[in-house]
């Protein structure tokens, strides 16, 4: 009898893992024996074409043949092989598989159909022909669609001069024996290798996968026969009832657009989803997928393929778990942006498969916005799950499953599956990784696991749900099975009393230069937001004040067409600016057309109310009166610090509107007609605006030195008046003093500024109090150095703010160009690096309560980041920053590390920090990143990253900041109200001479500004209904009234899918000319209701 050997552990696990391995000791390892035979493609045909020639056209076109070794490209290029295959006999009753691998993606076409992806990436190579070659059907005709799609590596673009080779083109034989061998001892290695080396199991698992091996030596069917029946004991050892149970969902991520355009994703999709059925045939699996925007374009592309796709949804294989019309940024879209995501994705899901989705899977946003809760919930969204988190660099997030808490308390249950990503690949460390990082043991005991290669991956594979049959109740793992989410979520719902609550903003602490990088992009998205909410409203108000009905057709198709295409490029890579730069050629183009249209659609629905005007003025002339008690005027009580055009705008005590002097008007006409002042924000206003050359001429006017007229004008709150021009007593000027500094002033606000531009006092008039830090400047530029550790568009790390740099020379002295009374400018240019300069016109307004830096960059670095700085007087450990529908406070210091951790954070149009009595505010019509640190307020304005795009954010920029100091509080000296002024300016319009009323029309007025009125459009459903939707934008209970002149005939509570809520509470319609809606609101609270006309 031989003595058994001393084994050692290291070399055990070294010899299981090499008998496993597919590129070492070929000929002895199992992989190399899985295809014990094959044979080499002898007939491959190709052919070149463009993206929109699809299966039906590409089999006729002209192929010729090619062979193994050849390259083809250029990069995004389409290729259609032919392939002309013939199985031997003698490999009748056998699996036979195709293997393929052109290092690029690949679709599978036979019969017509799209059968299967193949890709590179993840080494799926192989297409299985038949499951048991038929000795009477051995030919076989198999179309394979390539697309030359740049292999990602380390997140950088693929080089422009990217070819994808052929390496490998056979058929082989596939021995499945020997497969479930290499199964059986893969997990058998892992469990070996993974467990604790001191367990039980742990050596069992590696003493059985030794004897695995010396069983398939012989390498016959029998030998593996004993192979499987050695391991079968071993893997059928369960686990306690106690462990933690998993539910492993596939799932398949496919970025909408990343590192390749847009036009490649719909065959991402239908490749992953045609893999993931062809492997459901053979396992009873679940997967869940987002984004019906992918679904859309599948229907439309691949149309024969859309129905096997609902199919497998209609069966439940496939589930729905994005409610969203794609997987969007939630940190800088508005707030009715991430509101229409829902809608229309959850219109889209009802309306093709009868179902909606109560869960928000959203894996790979940056971030979360403490709005998002409520938003979810207002469009009966009550769950949601990401990864993302588990990236933070600083900080771990301390729950898993747990409740989220948003703006005004309203909560989702929201769950963040334990690891690091939402592709798992089904390994005994993964389960192990699970257990580990599950932190709510003590309250649940449940968790999500999500398997699936995503992108270019192809999905779940055969070996992932293998390995899954196996593990499932394996002693010293997890309990693992195939699952729903709706079975975790019900697991979970079952007693959540013991459940955390985190409350705000979920902030992922990395990926912070994503607020900046792309500048041009956030530009065009925040322009494109106004101008859709533009669109939105004066169409529907051309709708609503129609005579008849077919007059004015309201352009529904046309406008759900162009908000999709806004929400599809406010995709989480898009609008953050981590995308290839062939996606920004799409997304620019996709902007000049939502810029095209948008403004067509408003200039007709423009063009049909004045002409309504035209033949109704004397009826809306005596219900104007009604309504507002005289002429309406914008800023009636200018006194102090009440904000300009921020006012309500009602009857003042004695019944009538209080002229203050500046309010005394000229009314102005051309030669074409009469110009109309249009305003669609839910407060009148007064701002100086560029008028045409004919208009009156004295101190009501200023002519700039480039030509260009300007005028204080006012115009009603949502509506139109014709151009009155104010005439200005109080101006704004600019004086040069004796110590070469220059003084800006008007009766609301006052600067001084040096040579280089930079404030050096900021004040309010008859007070001597410096809202800027002594011996500090505001408006100071300054530069960091921008390097990124591996992440470079989306990472700016906090070790580069150490590199704070000033070195700035002046170009051209700071000079005045204008000295009122309209307006009063500053120019000034400097140089802020050897290749890169910054021109401002510092401007100054009548009755305006802010400093306004119109600014042009040229702009030629690398890896630098420019941000400008106003270091106030203000003490206050925390400063608040504008979000979706409301504000979020955020601390100004680094007291812990959560708090360090948030050195960059996310803001819309304006951030504020104060002290009680006064404070200063940061505007701002295109910038998204901010930070706040002792009192000192950032804007960051431009990044040069060089990865994925070499050339980001080089050339020529053009955007405009603002700072404005205030005494009270920032609610009620208008700050909301201003940074919307700053970001809508008011429009003028040419319209028939004497078509308006001389008072305007107000087609909605509310008697608070705590209320915004976001929101004015036609219901999906009914055109003769409109959705209005407002929020609580100071943060506090309000009750309020909204009058209309439109003719409503009844008024109702609804959600955001627009659908009527039974409970009308707080809601009471009071019908008339003017109607009048009376509601109360919560903090922060979104209201929409549904007026019927």
């Amino acid at each position: 009898m031989d003595l058994i050997p001393f084994k050692h552990r290291d070399t055990q696990l070294a010899r299981i893992r090499k008998f496993l391995c597919h590129d070492l000791f070929d000929g002895i390892c199992l992989t190399s024996r899985v295809y014990p035979q094959k044979e080499a493609l002898c007939c491959i045909a190709h052919a070149q074409a463009d993206d929109t020639v699809m299966y039906a056209q590409a089999v006729n076109l002209p192929y010729d043949e090619v062979k193994v070794g050849q390259a083809f490209g250029p990069l995004w290029s389409k290729h259609w092989f032919r392939l002309q295959i013939k199985i031997q006999e003698s490999w009748s009753g056998q699996e036979v598989r195709l293997v393929w691998n052109s290092g690029s993606e690949c679709q599978i076409w036979v019969d017509g159909k799209p059968v299967q992806g193949l890709s590179c990436m993840k080494t799926r190579y192989y297409y299985t022909i038949t499951s048991c070659a038929d000795s009477e059907a051995l030919d076989h005709l198999i179309y394979i669609e390539m697309s030359v799609n740049g292999i990602y590596n380390d997140f950088n673009e693929a080089p422009p001069d990217f070819q994808a080779k052929l390496t490998t083109a056979e058929i082989r034989v596939f021995d499945r024996n020997i497969f479930n061998v290499m199964m059986d001892l893969q997990v058998l290695y892992e469990m070996a290798k993974d467990l604790p080396r001191d367990s039980c199991m742990s050596e069992y698992a590696l003493q059985v996968a030794n004897d695995v091996i010396n069983a398939c030596v012989l390498g016959t069917k029998e030998a593996y026969k004993i192979a499987r029946s050695r391991a079968r004991h071993a893997l059928g050892m369960t686990s306690g009832k106690g462990s933690h149970q998993i539910h492993a969902v596939g799932y398949v991520n496919v970025d909408t657009a990343w590192l390749w355009p847009y036009r490649k994703t719909p065959m991402k999709s239908v490749s992953s989803w045609s893999t993931a059925f062809s492997v459901m045939e053979k396992y009873p699996f679940k997967m869940a997928f987002t984004q019906p925007q992918q679904l859309l374009w599948v229907s439309e592309k691949y149309p024969d393929f859309y129905i096997r796709v609902k199919h497998f949804i209609n069966t439940g294989q496939l589930i729905p778990v994005g409610p969203t019309w794609i997987e969007m940024d939630a940190n800088m879209p508005n707030g009715e942006c991430l509101l229409r995501q829902f809608l229309y994705g959850q219109k889209f899901l009802e309306k093709e498969f009868g179902t909606r989705c109560t869960d928000l899977w959203l894996l790979d946003s940056f971030g979360y916005s403490a709005q998002l809760p409520q938003i979810m919930k207002h469009c009966d969204v009550t769950r949601f799950v990401t990864i993302k988190l588990s990236w933070n660099s600083v900080n771990k997030f301390p729950h898993n499953t747990f409740w989220w808490e948003g703006l005004g308390g309203h909560r989702v249950l929201a769950h963040f599956p334990p690891g690091t990503n939402y592709h798992k690949e089904v390994t005994v460390d993964e389960l192990l990784e699970v257990e580990r990082e599950f932190s709510e043991s003590r309250r649940s005991n449940s968790s999500l696991f999500l398997f699936g290669h995503g992108n270019a991956g192809i999905g779940p594979s055969e070996e992932m749900l293998e390995k899954l049959q196996r593990m499932k109740s394996l002693n010293g793992l997890p309990r693992i099975q195939l699952s729903t989410p709706e079975t975790f979520y019900e697991s979970v719902e079952r007693d959540t009393t013991r459940l955390c609550t985190w409350v705000g903003e979920l902030y992922l602490e990395r990926h912070q230069g994503t607020y900046t990088s792309q500048a041009q992009v956030k530009k065009r998205n925040r322009k494109a937001e106004i101008l859709l909410r533009e669109m939105d409203f004066w169409t529907s108000i051309a709708t609503a004040t129609s005579p008849n009905p077919g007059d004015y057709r309201h352009p529904s198709n046309e406008i759900r067409r162009i908000w999709k295409l806004l929400m599809l490029n406010q995709f989480h890579d898009v609008l953050p600016g981590t995308c290839h730069p062939e996606v920004y050629k799409d997304f620019h183009a996709h902007h000049d057309e939502i810029e095209r249209v948008a403004g067509s659609l408003c200039q007709i629905a423009l063009s049909y109310i004045l002409k309504c005007c035209h033949s109704v003025r004397q009826k809306v002339l005596h219900d104007n009166s009604e309504l507002n008690g005289t002429v309406q005027t914008a800023d009636v009580h200018i006194n102090g610090d009440a904000p300009r055009g921020v006012t309500n705008g009602l009857k003042g005590d004695n019944g009538s509107l209080e002229f203050s002097e500046t309010e005394k008007t000229t009314g102005t006409t051309t030669d074409n007609g009469e110009i109309t002042v249009v305003n669609s924000l839910s407060w009148p206003r007064t701002q100086v605006v560029r008028v045409p050359a004919e208009c009156s001429w004295g101190n009501s006017l200023q002519t700039d030195h480039h030509g260009n007229n300007f005028a204080l004008v006012h115009a009603p709150s949502c509506g139109l008046c014709s151009l009155q021009l104010c005439e200005v007593t109080r101006p704004a000027t600019a004086t040069v003093g004796k110590d070469g500094l220059i003084r800006l002033s008007n009766r609301l606000v006052s600067a001084t500024v040096d040579t280089y531009g930079r404030l050096v006092g900021l004040r309010k008039p008859g007070s001597a109090k410096n809202f800027l830090n002594s011996g500090h400047h505001g408006n100071q530029l300054v530069m960091y150095d921008d390097f990124p550790l591996y992440r470079d568009a989306w990472d700016s790390l906090d070790f580069n703010l150490q590199t704070r740099r000033i070195d700035i020379d002046v170009v051209k002295p700071a000079t005045v160009v204008e000295n009122g009374p309209v307006r009063a400018v500053v120019e000034v240019c400097v140089r802020v690096s050897e290749r890169s300069h910054v021109t401002q016109s510092i401007i100054l307004d009548a009755e305006c309560p802010y400093i306004k830096f119109n600014t042009q960059v040229s702009w030629h670095e690398s890896h630098k980041f420019l941000k400008v700085e106003f270091p106030t007087s203000m003490t206050s450990s925390q400063a608040t920053y504008e979000i979706q529908f409301g504000h979020l406070q955020r601390p100004t210091h680094y007291n812990t590390s959560w708090d360090s951790a948030k050195y960059e954070v996310c803001g819309h149009k304006w951030a504020d920090i104060s002290e009680h009595g006064r404070g200063v505010a940061l505007l701002n019509d295109s910038k998204y990143g901010y930070s706040c640190v002792g009192g000192t307020l950032r804007l960051s304005l431009l990044r040069s990253p060089t990865a994925p795009d070499t050339s980001c954010d080089i050339g020529d920029h053009e955007f405009t900041y603002a700072v404005m100091p205030y005494t009270g509080t920032f609610q009620a000296a208008g700050v909301i109200q201003e940074a919307y002024n700053l970001n809508s300016p008011l429009n003028l319009r040419l319209s028939p001479a004497f078509t308006l009323p001389t008072n305007g029309v107000s087609y909605f007025r509310l008697d608070t500004n705590q209320i915004v009125l976001e929101t004015v459009k036609v219901a999906e459903e009914d055109p003769r209904s409109l959705i209005l939707r407002l929020y609580e934008s100071f943060g506090g209970s309000v009750a309020t009234t909204l009058s209309t002149l439109l003719p409503v005939l009844s008024v109702s509570r609804c959600n955001g899918l627009e659908e009527i809520l039974d409970d009308d509470e707080d809601v009471d319609f009071i019908p008339g000319h003017p109607a009048t809606i009376r509601m109360s609101l919560g903090p922060f609270q979104i209201l929409s209701l549904t007026v019927h006309f």
